[in-house]
C-alpha cells in the first residue's frame, strides 16, 4: 500500500515534497517511520522470505523494516535475520542488522558511498517537552561535526569550571552543539545559565 501511495503522484498535487511527507499525513506517522516504511515496501518484492515472515505474523512491521534494509544491502543474511529476529530485542536485532550490512561491504569506498546515501538527520519534540536530535552518516563528515562539538565543548567547560560550574560533559556538549548554531546564526553567546 505505501508503494501504491507513493507511485500514484498524488503526493505532488497535494503538495508535499516527496511521497514519504504524504503517507506520513495520512497515517499519521512520524516522517522518519513513514520514509522507512516507503523503503521497506521497495525492497520487499525482492525479499520473498520476509515478505513472507510479515505476512504470516513471524515478525513485526518494525522488525521487518530492519531485515529488509539489511538484507538489501546482505541477501544471504536475511534468513539468519529473521530467525534472529524471533529470539532477540529490538536493539539486538538492529546491531545484527547492521553487522550483516557490514558484512557485505567489502569495499570500503562502496560502504561510504552507501551510508553517504543513508544519511539521515531527524529532530522531535518528546512527550515531556525535550528536543530531540539523532543524525546518521559517514564517519568523515561525523569527525568533522565531533571535533568542532569537542573543541567548543572543552572551552564552555573551562568557562564554567572557572564560574565555580559542574555539569557532565554531555551537556556541555549539547551548550557547544547550540553554540556552533548561534555562531552560524551570527547570534552573540548566551549563558546556558540565563535560559528559562
Amino acid at each position: 500500500l505505501a508503494r501504491r501511495v507513493a507511485d500514484s503522484g498524488q503526493w505532488r498535487s497535494k503538495g508535499h515534497g516527496s511521497p514519504a511527507e504524504h503517507l506520513a499525513q495520512i497515517s499519521g506517522r512520524s516522517l522518519g517511520a513513514a520514509r522507512s516504511e516507503l523503503e521497506t515496501s521497495t525492497v520487499l518484492p525482492d525479499l520473498h522470505a520476509t515478505k513472507q515472515a510479515l505476512l504470516d505474523g513471524a515478525v513485526s512491521e518494525s522488525q521487518g523494516q530492519i531485515i529488509a534494509n539489511a538484507a538489501k544491502a546482505n541477501p544471504q543474511a536475511e534468513r539468519d535475520l529473521i530467525k534472529h529476529a524471533k529470539q532477540a530485542n529490538h536493539q539486538q536485532l538492529r546491531d545484527e542488522a547492521q553487522r550483516a550490512k557490514a558484512a557485505a561491504d567489502t569495499d570500503a569506498e562502496a560502504r561510504h558511498r552507501r551510508i553517504h546515501d543513508e544519511r539521515r538527520l531527524s529532530r522531535h519534540t518528546d512527550l515531556e517537552g525535550a528536543w530531540n536530535l539523532h543524525a546518521k552518516g559517514t564517519v568523515v563528515d561525523g569527525s568533522i561535526i565531533s571535533s568542532e562539538i569537542d573543541g567548543l565543548t572543552d572551552e564552555i567547560f573551562l568557562t564554567a569550571g572557572a564560574s565555580g560550574i559542574r555539569e557532565c560533559r554531555d551537556a556541555y556538549a549539547f551548550d557547544a552543539l547550540t553554540e556552533m548554531a548561534r555562531r552560524s546564526a551570527g547570534l552573540r553567546h548566551e549563558s546556558p545559565a540565563g535560559d528559562d
